[in-house]
């Protein structure tokens, strides 16, 4: 689902997938799965 999101909104950098786990209070392990 992340990933889709990712295509989606066409995240290319890490920052903004750090900011994404950050507001869902996820781990930052976390992106190291999208």
């Amino acid at each position: 689902m992340l990933a889709m999101l990712r295509d989606e909104y066409g995240w290319n950098k890490q920052e903004d997938v750090l900011d994404f786990l950050d507001f869902f209070k996820l781990p930052h392990e976390l992106a190291a799965l999208l």
